[in-house]
């Protein structure tokens, strides 16, 4: 069990870190937000397996995100749902 309740404070700041560097996709996201527990283990393997658990393929290594992910299918063009 995680002791510290991560939440939607490392939502955001994964959000904000791929408006400023989108080229990093959502595991270099990840990478950078959680680089601090990375050097805990045990730690470490947790959050990889809370983020594995919803849909995010990642798994802490020493390190990095080890990934391993299915060819790139492009997107449809982006359509509008509603304007404000």
């Amino acid at each position: 069990q995680l002791s510290y309740p991560y939440s939607t404070r490392e939502a955001v700041a994964m959000v904000r870190h791929l408006q400023l560097f989108p080229a990093d996709g959502l595991l270099g996201a990840a990478e950078n937000v959680f680089a601090f527990d990375s050097h805990q283990p045990q730690l470490a393997a947790q959050i990889g397996t809370e983020l594995r658990r919803h849909g995010i393929p990642a798994g802490l290594g020493s390190s990095h995100f080890s990934v391993r992910l299915a060819d790139e299918q492009p997107l449809p063009p982006a359509e509008p749902v509603e304007m404000w």
